[in-house]
Formats: structure tokens, sequence, C-alpha cells
């Protein structure tokens, strides 16, 4: 056989090996190996929710033993950037995660409910308009999103409230898809996205983040939500957006361009995987019983994985 033959089964095994099977074709795609089990693709697309999409992918494998899932909090609750919170954490990847007060340099705190690697962070319930709420939790080599109503705050080592939820058991979340208007325009407007989402065996997870800027066409949380799917997320939820959407990989630095450009947005959390480090115990005395805040209610015992 030729040469050219085995070139061309070579490219087609790889492509097939690592890139997710997606339902919409992207007109071109770079894909990076940045570790065993994690993967990051560039997709872009010329016209797939009315213009010209730049959409970036972390495939993160979490039955890989050799790597760790993990919520990273910003020091001394000063807002810090996502590089700079991934190279504190060893991250080999790290995005920005869950809503935060914006207060500059003064000390900060975040908007619902967060649990990092064990220990609880005060949280408030901020201002924002909740109309399909979630939780993103991971432990060990698990990860999901759920709704109130199957959530536990001991159910995970690692827990952050948001919203709007976007996938719910292979379908879009019903409570995101019935909103026509959302006065903190979360939902319904266009903007820089991040979101996470996993598969059915909760041990695949796909974190995107959209970017709006240099005439890049943003997203709707609904048309997120049919990406997300497109991508075999079972459960998906949306992050913090707009400015403060960033993509940081240890080996490239900055993946996506965020609507400042090349400035990022200090943030109060961001989602890391790292090579998996020595564990260590976490004590901390302010577990929750019963939060009350306005966006933190809601609460069962139950323990959904």
């Amino acid at each position: 056989m030729k040469p050219a033959f085995f070139i061309a089964l070579f490219v087609s095994l790889f492509f097939s090996w690592t890139m997710p099977a997606l339902a919409y074709t992207p007109t071109s795609s770079v894909t990076y190996n940045l570790a065993d089990g994690v993967v990051y693709h560039k997709y872009t697309y010329n016209a797939l929710y009315g213009g010209y999409q730049e959409i970036f992918v972390l495939e993160i494998d979490l039955t890989k033993e050799n790597l760790e899932l993990g919520i990273g909090v910003c020091p001394s609750n000063k807002l810090t950037n996502v590089q700079t919170q991934g190279r504190n954490n060893g991250a080999i990847a790290a995005v920005n995660f869950g809503f935060a007060e914006m207060t500059g340099t003064a000390p900060s705190t975040a908007v619902g409910l967060l649990k990092a690697r064990g220990k609880w962070y005060k949280g408030n319930g901020g201002i924002y308009s909740v109309y399909s709420e979630g939780y993103f939790w991971a432990t060990g080599q698990r990860a999901g999103v759920v709704p109130p109503d199957r959530f536990s705050v001991g159910m995970a080592d690692n827990l952050r409230w948001c919203y709007p939820m976007l996938v719910w058991q292979g379908a879009i979340y019903k409570p995101m898809a019935d909103v026509t208007s959302d006065p903190s325009g979360i939902i319904v407007s266009r903007r820089s996205r991040t979101a996470v989402g996993v598969t059915s065996t909760r041990q695949k997870l796909f974190v995107v983040v959209v970017d709006e800027r240099g005439g890049r066409y943003a997203v709707t949380c609904k048309e997120l939500a049919d990406y997300m799917l497109s991508l075999g997320c079972y459960e998906a939820l949306n992050m913090d957006g707009g400015g403060s959407s960033t993509m940081w990989t240890s080996a490239y630095g900055l993946m996506n361009r965020p609507q400042n450009g090349t400035y990022q947005r200090p943030v109060y959390d961001i989602l890391f995987v790292r090579n998996r480090q020595a564990a260590y115990p976490e004590t901390d005395t302010s577990n929750p019983a019963a939060p009350s805040s306005g966006n933190m209610t809601s609460y069962t015992p139950k323990v959904e994985r």
C-alpha cells in the first residue's frame, strides 16, 4: 500500500480518538493533548448560531488516576485572574468558575454556595435573578450537575452554585428553556460564556468557553445548552461569563480572547485540572447545616451522583 494511505489512516484514527462526537461539524479545528486524559480543542463555525463562533473546549477524562479536578479560590479573598490562580494550584488547565462580588482590590465573596476541596467559603445571595439554578459537584474521579431538589451539602468535596442549569438527563433543562425574559440578562442575552458538563458516566467532563470579541458571535444560554448536548453532555451548568470567561493552560497560556482582549478579569474561583497531588486533610467548622441566603435554599438530604 502507498504511504499516503497510512498517513490518511493515522490522521483518521487520531481524530477519532481525540475529538468528541460533535453533532455540528466545525469549519476548522485545532487539538492539543495537554496531558494524559486532558485534551484541548478549538472549534470555529462560520454560522452555527447566527454568526461566526469560536468555541474552546477542554475534554477531561476523570477515569485517569493521574488527574485531579478541583476548585481553586483566590488568596485572602482578593480577586485574582485565572492564570495566576491556575499557576498557584499547579494546574494543567483552568477556567473562571462561579459568580462573585465585583469589589476591585477589596476583599470579595462568592455569590452562592462554594465548597472547595472540603472547605466552605462564605457566600451571599447576590443580586441575580434566579430561574434555573443548579450545583456543580466533583469528588474523587466523578463530577456532575444537579438541580436543587437533588442536592445535598455533603454530597461532594467540591460544590459550586450557579445558574442557569443548561442540561439535565440528556435534554435542555425545562425551567431554563421556558424562560422568555430575564431581568439579569444572563439567560436570554448573547455574551461570552463559560460552561461545564458531564456525560452520563459522570467521568468525562467538558469545559466550554465561547468568545464574543473581534467579530465573534456570542451565544444565549439556550444555544449554549444545545451545544453542550452536541458534545454528549448528560448534565451541564452555565457558569460566570461575559468579561470573566477565560481559559488558560500551563503549556500554551491564554487560549481564548476575553472581552477585554488579552486582559484577564480577576475572579474569585476557578475550576482546574492538575496532576494528582498527595491528599491532605481540610478542616472547617463552618459547614452550613441550613443555608438561608436567597439562592442557597431548597436543600434536601438526598445524595445523587
